[in-house]
Order: structure tokens, then C-alpha cells, then sequence
């Protein structure tokens, strides 16, 4: 009796699913799935101009920063917004990193461009950013955030 009654159910689920229409029990406006946070990369830490301090950090696609070894924790953008994160550069001068977004969106944690103020280009693309070059060195702090295209749009100390 039990085999009879699953097989007619399931014979009556095919049924409506093969005529197009959902069950009365699932419902037509179910936000979209959301993107299971996966890594996006890892960067070594060179902060204060130093390859002593060691470690590194491990960037999600939610924003997520995770310290490893002995790399400073300073802070993450974890749940704050639905962007993607593509990339991480850290501030070569101070404690600190930048965050960017597929959208263009940049996020400071730490003490980044002390006593400066990041300066970029007065258009960025709002999508198709995949990553950051760190462009930092005894002299600048900055980086450039890279387009699909592969069009490069440069942000620095000043």
C-alpha cells in the first residue's frame, strides 16, 4: 500500500511539473539562490615594508578576510554587501589593506595611506572589475584595479 501511494504521488508530481505548473507548495517569488562564498586568492603580508612579520591573508568572495601565521587581523567586509570581492592589496607603508569589488567599490581596513588620501581616476567601471596590482614600493603606496577588459585604472597615496 505504502509503494502504491508514493508511486502515485510521484506520478502526480511528474504530471504537474511536465504541464509547466508548480505545486501549490512551492512558491513563485523565492529570492534567487545566493553564491556559496568560495576563495578568491591569497596574499602574502608586506606590511610596514617588512617580509619579517610572515603569513598572509585568505580572501572570500563575501569579503571575508581570514589572517593566517602571524598576519594582523584588521577587519573584514563580510556581510556588509552582496558584492563579489575579486581582489586584496595591503598597504606596503602602514597596517593596513583595501578590499575591491567586481562593482569598483573599495574598502580600507587598518591604517592605510596615513596622513594621505587614496586618490583614482574619476571614472571606474560599476562591473567588471576581476582584481588589484599592487603598485606599491619604497617611493608610492597605491595599485591599480584591473577591468575584464583588461583596462587598468590606477589609485595612489597623495
Amino acid at each position: 500500500m505504502i509503494r502504491y501511494l508514493a508511486a502515485a504521488a510521484l506520478a502526480g508530481s511528474l504530471a504537474v511539473a511536465s504541464a509547466g505548473l508548480a505545486p501549490a507548495s512551492v512558491s513563485k517569488h523565492r529570492p534567487p539562490p545566493r553564491a556559496v562564498p568560495r576563495v578568491v586568492g591569497t596574499w602574502a603580508n608586506d606590511q610596514d615594508g617588512s617580509t619579517e612579520l610572515g603569513g598572509g591573508y585568505e580572501l572570500w568572495s563575501n569579503g571575508k578576510v581570514v589572517a593566517l601565521d602571524k598576519a594582523p587581523y584588521r577587519g573584514d567586509a563580510a556581510g556588509t554587501r552582496r558584492d563579489d570581492f575579486v581582489g586584496m592589496v595591503t598597504d606596503f607603508w602602514s597596517t593596513g589593506y583595501w578590499l575591491v569589488t567586481s562593482t569598483g567599490r573599495i574598502y580600507p581596513f587598518g591604517k592605510v595611506c596615513v596622513d594621505q588620501a587614496l586618490v583614482g581616476p574619476k571614472k571606474v567601471p560599476s562591473t567588471g572589475i576581476v582584481g588589484a596590482i599592487d603598485l606599491s614600493n619604497p617611493v608610492n603606496e597605491g595599485f591599480d584595479l584591473v577591468g575584464a577588459n583588461g583596462a587598468t585604472y590606477p589609485f595612489q597615496c597623495q
